[in-house]
């Protein structure tokens, strides 16, 4: 399975260009490849195969962009909470925004729910870091899929709770993009 993410590339007239990356949401470290020398995070990833020498992967963001002169809105629009797992967002000094997309939908209870939230995580880890986002997040929304299983919460509910929680996480200190379609 591949770990999908979307990489924004900002234009000089403020729109973006909006590029596939088939494993970028892997760990994060995308953000941190992403450079003016290696715009679409260098020549290719190494990955582990049988045998006496790594095989080199394919580039880790696709050149061709799907989308070409959005808003920052239409950027957000094309992220799917449930399907992407990064969302980076690059400047034209080529500073990079790693954003950590939440599904708030609950599988078993909630599967159709589309609301989501983007929140700006810190690609190299620590209290903001995007695993440690992830391990709470998914520890939160199991308690609050028993809490909907069992009938003390209903699923708009769940959905509010959820998007509080996040928001109350993040604090001042995280940028928090709330996606209610």
């Amino acid at each position: 399975m591949a770990h999908r993410a979307l990489v924004a590339y900002e234009r000089p007239d403020g729109d973006y260009d909006l590029h596939h990356s088939r494993w970028g949401g892997t760990d994060l470290s995308l953000a941190r490849r992403i450079t003016a020398e290696t715009p679409f995070g260098g020549p290719g990833g190494v990955r582990a195969r049988r045998g006496p020498s790594p095989e080199v992967g394919p580039r880790p963001v696709e050149r061709r962009p799907t989308d070409v002169g959005l808003d920052f809105d239409g950027v957000l629009d094309a992220v799917d909470v449930r399907r992407h797992e990064a969302l980076y967002v690059v400047g034209e000094d080529y500073a990079v925004t790693a954003y950590l997309p939440l599904w708030f939908g609950l599988p078993g209870v909630a599967p159709d729910v589309t609301a989501g939230a983007l929140v700006a995580v810190d690609p190299d880890g620590g209290p903001y870091g995007g695993p440690r986002i992830r391990r709470w997040f998914r520890a939160t929304k199991g308690v609050v899929a028993d809490a909907v299983d069992c009938g003390a919460l209903t699923r708009d509910e769940a959905v509010a709770y959820l998007a509080g929680r996040v928001e109350e996480r993040a604090g001042d200190s995280r940028e928090v993009v709330l996606v209610v379609p």
